[in-house]
């Protein structure tokens, strides 16, 4: 049976506790096997005050802290074959130009623009049956994409291609609509 007496120092206690704000976990977590590799920063989670909240945490919310190996059946026999070793191309110009998040937002609206633009150029027949669904599914995925794309520049902070997203989906509404009023207009 439960009862409805607390003890005054246990409520304190708990006060107390609930006041004092909690420690942050620590800075940098080391990774295993490489010492000459930098430690990665730990995950603080994605409800911590301060940070941006992202879809991104709740599908993949631990990031990798250790280092994969690279190839390891391909690199036992080229250690033993001794092959020479292939040179390194660096790509200096993409390297400093922006983070892999804006690359990714700014190439997933320019994937959404190009199938946006290609269309009106649907080889198919869409007049009746599965050739207007097929074209209608396709134009759907065009208004998804900008959705995406609109969805994914806001959280990178990118404005001209945020807009380019939403020109996008608006692009993609006016694809529907010049397939299916005529129809609705017609019936």
């Amino acid at each position: 049976m439960a009862s409805n007496e607390f003890e005054p120092e246990e409520i304190d206690r708990l006060v107390k506790e609930l006041a004092t704000p909690r420690r942050a976990p620590a800075p940098t977590v080391a990774s295993r096997g490489a010492a000459d590799a930098p430690a990665l920063p730990a995950d603080p989670g994605p409800l911590t005050p301060g940070r941006r909240f992202t879809t991104a945490r709740l599908v993949m919310p631990a990031a990798r802290t250790e280092r994969r190996e690279r190839f390891a059946f391909a690199s036992s026999i080229a250690s033993a074959i001794r092959l020479p070793a292939l040179p390194r191309f660096a790509l200096p110009a993409l390297s400093g130009l922006m983070d892999s998040s804006t690359l990714s937002a700014r190439l997933f609206v320019a994937l959404g623009v190009l199938l946006g633009a290609a269309m009106p150029y649907w080889p198919y027949a869409h007049a009746w049956s599965w050739g207007l669904l097929m074209y209608f599914a396709a134009v759907m995925l065009v208004m998804v994409t900008g959705i995406w794309g609109a969805k994914l520049t806001w959280d990178a902070r990118l404005p001209a291609a945020h807009t380019v997203s939403v020109g996008t989906v608006v692009w993609g509404l006016g694809l529907l609509a010049s397939e299916a009023v005529p129809r609705i207009v017609y019936a």
